[in-house]
């Protein structure tokens, strides 16, 4: 007799039964991790759009008219 519990971790090649879809889809593991991926790509976003928008005007003011230090 096999153990039953290896045949459900890793599944055959049968399709999917419809009880198997619904817990992929109320599975939440890796949910914050994602989350947390998105909006660090959005601050990077916003960062990159920001300099490339006043970075020259940032460093004119800093560096002054003459562009000396």
């Amino acid at each position: 007799m096999r153990d039953m519990r290896h045949r459900r971790r890793f599944p055959t090649h049968r399709a999917l039964g419809a009880s198997r879809v619904r817990e992929l889809l109320a599975d939440t593991r890796g949910v914050s991790m994602t989350e947390y991926l998105i909006i660090v790509c959005l601050v990077a976003i916003v960062g990159v759009a920001a300099w490339t928008k006043f970075g020259n005007t940032v460093k004119t003011r800093i560096r002054g008219p003459a562009g000396s230090p």
